[in-house]
């Protein structure tokens, strides 16, 4: 089964058919919540270790910012046609000190699939470089997935671009696991030849890359053609089998054997190998997935003190709509991406973290701004006092706003000076609570 997600959207969308009621269901012991249900496809999502979320719109080549869905902190150009996007995010192991982010999207003209470096300045994302260029002829199994692995080298998964021929051609990129610096050369101790990307072979349409942030194992996953999807071991060097002759129900001789297969297929998308200790020693180990086909988040449960041999799998949750990607939150909990949610997989009853984010009671807009910043105070009337900080908690204006529907800053201090261009904090009080956000200051 093709991993079509593009073209289905399309096709509810063009067709004006229902799309499915956010709603979704865990085991018992378990609580799901939906954080926003208002995203414009997320197919990927990252923590930065200073808090901020990324996530990719696939369509409209957004990167952006959680909560806040207007807050585009970098914007690529892409092609949407078939499977065609972006559809890959990664943070360099050292961000925010290396402040680095790797996405793949496919570039409209020259028509190319891209592995791109941005570089995070003042809260947005600047200094665009191509790393890698890869073949984008064909509009299906392009891959897209980027994540770096113990060895802090960027791994990239890339699909066969409907030749599965070339999947066991050493020389041919297509059909790959990449394994790439982080400057995207080759990288050093490839297993086929010093200026070869490839880290492994025989792959149809991996849309699902992960490591095991205790001990490095990774893990991908596979879109086979009407049978035997498949989630995988990563092994440096492994041939995956896929190839002209690899026929339903079975592998080519010498082939690294799946984990796990699905026929009829599912799609899996986004997988996460979760360690934490959230869940109160629950999960610890365990392997999730999602699917794009039937919208759930599967896990694999491995025999105790093993990688790649399988205890259960089982579907873990259920949601309304196509699962896209799941990661751990900075709290240590689950979140999952679907075609139009966030969401956090939390333990029933545990309310210490506190609640989800639930969007912004207050918009700030444009954020980033250069001149003025206009602050819409109408959500809730119970704001009493607006105040701008800086990076280091300090005041740098506040307002009285009881009964305001909106303000505007011209980017001045209290005394009349402007401040310099970075990151502030806009912090509105009232009777319902506090609400923060934050702003970037952009130079002329």
């Amino acid at each position: 089964m093709r991993l079509r997600f593009l073209l289905s959207l399309s096709f509810v969308l063009a067709s004006g058919l229902p799309i499915p009621c956010l709603a979704a269901s865990v085991p018992p012991g378990y609580a799901v919540d939906l954080i926003r249900g208002d995203l414009d496809f997320p197919v990927a999502v990252r923590f930065a270790p200073d808090g901020r979320v990324f996530y990719l719109e696939v369509h409209t080549g957004q990167i952006k910012i959680f909560p806040d869905p207007g807050y585009s902190w970098a914007s690529v150009p892409v092609d949407v046609a078939g499977e065609r996007g972006l559809l890959g995010i990664a943070l360099h192991p050292d961000f925010p000190d290396s402040p680095y982010v790797y996405v793949y999207h496919t570039h409209p003209s020259p028509l190319a699939n891209r592995v791109v470096r941005l570089k995070d300045i003042g809260g947005v994302g600047v200094d665009y470089t191509t790393l890698l260029s890869l073949p984008a002829s064909s509009s299906f199994h392009h891959g897209g997935r980027l994540a770096f692995g113990p060895d802090r080298m960027l791994y990239v998964t890339y699909g066969d671009q409907q030749a599965a021929s070339a999947a066991q051609d050493n020389n041919d990129v297509r059909g790959k696991i990449l394994r790439l610096g982080p400057g995207g050369k080759p990288a050093p101790g490839n297993p086929f030849g010093p200026t070869n990307p490839a880290a492994a072979k025989g792959v149809r349409n991996p849309f699902g890359l992960c490591f095991d942030p205790r001990d490095g194992t990774g893990y991908f996953t596979e879109n086979g053609p009407e049978c035997d999807d498949e989630v995988n071991l990563l092994t440096l060097g492994a041939n995956y089998g896929w190839a002209t002759n690899d026929a339903c129900g079975s592998q080519p001789s010498g082939a690294h054997p799946a984990l796990v297969t699905y026929s009829p297929t599912i799609a899996p998308t986004g997988c996460c190998l979760y360690r934490g200790s959230a869940y109160g020693g629950h999960l610890d180990g365990d392997l999730f997935f999602g699917s794009y086909n039937d919208g759930a988040l599967r896990r694999i449960v491995f025999e105790p003190g093993s990688v790649d041999q399988v205890d259960s799998v089982d579907v873990f949750a259920q949601f309304g709509e196509s699962v896209t990607d799941v990661t751990t939150g900075l709290e240590g909990m689950l979140w999952v991406t679907t075609s139009s949610g966030l969401w956090r997989i939390r333990p029933a009853g545990v309310t210490s973290v506190g609640p989800p984010p639930s969007g912004l009671s207050f918009r700030a807009g444009p954020n980033p701004f250069s001149g003025m910043v206009s602050f819409d105070l109408s959500r809730d009337a119970s704001f009493q006092t607006l105040q701008v900080l800086d990076l280091q908690g300090r005041r740098v204006r506040d307002w009285p706003v009881s009964g305001l529907p909106s303000l505007a800053w011209d980017g001045s201090d209290e005394l009349g000076r402007e401040v310099p261009a970075g990151i502030y904090f806009a912090r509105a009080q009232g009777t319902n609570g506090t609400v923060t956000i934050r702003l970037v200051r952009v130079g002329r």
